[in-house]
């Protein structure tokens, strides 16, 4: 019995030994320091594809260090701290900076600030309407906006707009009703 014992004892021992080497060291962060934060617990704006958002964002800097925690205070942008984001990250959300070598490297731009959405007040405008379906005796419309997002809409929504006249002129009609059941969307010829 005690053989065993021993034996998983020594296993463990050699366990944790191997995985301390593959362990990397947390890179030391102190105030004042810049660093970058993950994305990966922000709210990104709608539509944007989240494989094409970056990874990390940033530079930001550190206004409080709380190692014992391992969480950091950041200095955070305006617009961030109006959506509700809280200043304080821990650790693995951070990557820390290093500043370029503008020997290695003469004329690099600096990173801009990544664009976390449209200000509340930006207007959306129909730029055209690309398609319907029925739903039993409901039609809904494909509109096409002017900041790039396309949604249905009911026709209570559509039905005063020039998008809808145009549509209607396109498909060699007088009414919404007069539209055609199904409808094949077919996709648009080179020009």
């Amino acid at each position: 019995m005690t053989l065993v014992h021993d034996a998983l004892i020594t296993d463990r021992i050699s366990l944790q030994k191997y995985t301390n080497k593959k362990r990397c060291k947390e890179p030391e962060i102190k105030i004042n320091n810049f660093v970058y934060l993950s994305t990966k617990n922000l709210a990104m704006p709608k539509g944007r594809a989240n494989k094409l958002v970056p990874k990390y964002v940033g530079l930001y800097k550190v206004t409080k260090a709380i190692p014992s925690m391992s969480n950091y205070k950041l200095e955070l942008l305006i617009k961030l701290i109006k959506q509700w984001i809280h200043k304080r990250f821990h650790m693995s959300l951070l990557r820390p900076h290093s500043p370029n070598n503008n020997a290695l490297f003469p004329n690099r731009r600096k990173a801009q600030p990544y664009d976390f959405g449209l200000p509340d007040k930006v207007e959306w405008y129909v730029n055209k309407i690309i398609s319907h379906h029925w739903t039993g005796r409901k039609i809904e419309f494909l509109v096409k906006w002017n900041l790039g997002d396309s949604t249905w809409e009911p026709l209570t929504n559509c039905n005063e707009l020039e998008a809808l006249n145009n549509y209607l002129m396109l498909n060699n009609v007088k009414n919404w009703w007069d539209l055609p059941k199904r409808v094949t969307v077919t996709s648009q010829r080179k020009q």
